[in-house]
């Protein structure tokens, strides 16, 4: 998937450069019910992000080596 749409909550966040970086699950994602999905990630900078996601058929999965997150200008 090039490109996802969630909404959520961002921790341990204390510079906004550290929100980038290569995300992998720290719990396994999980159904929410009425069609949305949730998971939990965090990156090599201890940056933690709660994610929902909702549509039809939603579940977040990551491969093994994780997803990357880059800031956009």
């Amino acid at each position: 998937v090039a490109k996802v749409s969630a909404t959520g909550e961002v921790y341990n966040l204390k510079k906004l450069s550290d929100f980038s970086g290569n995300y992998v699950a720290g719990e396994a994602g999980a159904a929410v019910g009425g069609g949305a999905g949730a998971i939990t990630m965090k990156n090599q900078h201890g940056v933690v992000m709660k994610l929902t996601g909702v549509g039809t058929g939603v579940k977040f999965t990551l491969a093994g080596k994780g997803v990357d997150v880059k800031l956009k200008n």
